[in-house]
């Protein structure tokens, strides 16, 4: 799977396999490899999965779940 953006904005859900993210936030931005998303008011069981995915390098983290310090979508990292 190929993701032009970094961020998982959908109130479904979302797969990320075999992705890389490498560098993120080195001249400019917030640094982050991939922002999983929030809390949304519907919420399932499961609604992120990433698998056989590297997220390298990035000024910030390689991963976050942007929940902004509020409610975090359920995920399987």
């Amino acid at each position: 799977m190929e993701m032009m953006v970094s961020t998982a904005y959908d109130i479904g859900y979302v797969e990320i396999d075999v992705c890389w993210s490498f560098d993120n936030g080195q001249l400019e931005g917030a640094g982050n490899g991939i922002k999983l998303g929030f809390y949304y008011m519907i919420q399932a069981p499961l609604m992120r999965k990433v698998t056989n995915s590297i997220f390298a390098y990035n000024r910030a983290s390689g991963l976050t779940s942007n929940d902004n310090n509020g409610r975090a979508v359920s995920m399987n990292v």
